[in-house]
């Protein structure tokens, strides 16, 4: 079962961080609404609630396209969603060998976290590609609409 958006299930240290957070998907789903973009997608964390809230609160609604960062070349096992209007058949490999995931790279070592995040942060841009080949087709075919 999916873990549902709460209010205020935040501590004070992460309060900012959080709001700041839901106002920026806010306002994207807000200028998607507004432009009415044949296609449209917006990457976050396999772990984040937002989509969740943006559908709660928003009606904002999408197809959660599930994917990791490994299976377009990044060495780390960073799960992440692409929230879109269209179904999308994305890479989702299991890696032959061990690789660390973003949260055992953080437990290990705070400073190696730090010089990494930014690298580990980036989407791959071989799933930027496979997202707008996919778009330029049309995205996939889906048995139910949203």
């Amino acid at each position: 079962m999916e873990k549902k958006w709460e209010g205020f299930d935040f501590t004070k240290k992460a309060r900012l961080k959080r709001l700041n957070g839901i106002y920026t998907a806010e306002c994207t789903a807000k200028i998607i609404n507004y432009h009415k973009p044949k296609f449209w997608a917006i990457e976050n964390g396999a772990r984040s609630l937002i989509f969740s809230y943006l559908w709660d609160f928003l009606k904002f609604s999408g197809y959660k396209n599930i994917c990791n960062y490994y299976s377009y070349g990044l060495e780390v096992l960073k799960r992440t969603i692409i929230y879109s209007n269209t179904s999308l058949c994305l890479k989702n490999e299991k890696p032959q060998r061990k690789l660390l995931t973003i949260e055992q790279i953080s437990n290990k070592n705070k400073k190696i976290m730090r010089e990494r995040y930014g690298n580990i942060s980036q989407v791959p841009p071989g799933l930027y590609c496979d997202i707008i080949r996919q778009f330029r087709q049309g995205g996939q075919p889906v048995l139910f609409d949203i």
